[in-house]
């Protein structure tokens, strides 16, 4: 069985002097493992780096169609629908209420 701690870690429970102490840093060696692991999974989406495979499934919900990128306004065109999706953090925002018309 491996052990998801480091050394420096399983030494710090050890000598912890009460089952609240070992409590606390459990916790805290918890949080910032998840902390980190959100943070790497936030740096690995990149929407330009996989917008050929985003664009072959993700489609216009409101009429269906294709989705074509717009680099420069960082947003998803739908020209059939005149719709355009924002992209925020990495994320495409295929909402209704978030959609901006084109003229």
């Amino acid at each position: 069985m491996i052990c998801p701690f480091s050394t420096h870690e399983k030494q710090m429970l050890l000598e912890s002097k009460s089952i609240d102490d070992r409590y606390i840093l459990l916790l805290s060696i918890l949080e910032n493992t998840v902390k980190l692991n959100e943070e790497k999974i936030k740096s690995d989406i990149n929407v330009e780096q996989n917008l050929d495979e985003l664009l072959k499934i993700l489609i216009c919900p409101k009429t269906g169609s294709k989705l074509l990128f717009d680099k420069e306004k960082n947003e998803l065109i739908s020209k059939k629908g005149k719709l355009a999706y924002p992209i925020r953090d990495n994320i495409p925002i295929l909402l209704e209420n978030e959609v901006r018309k084109l003229s």
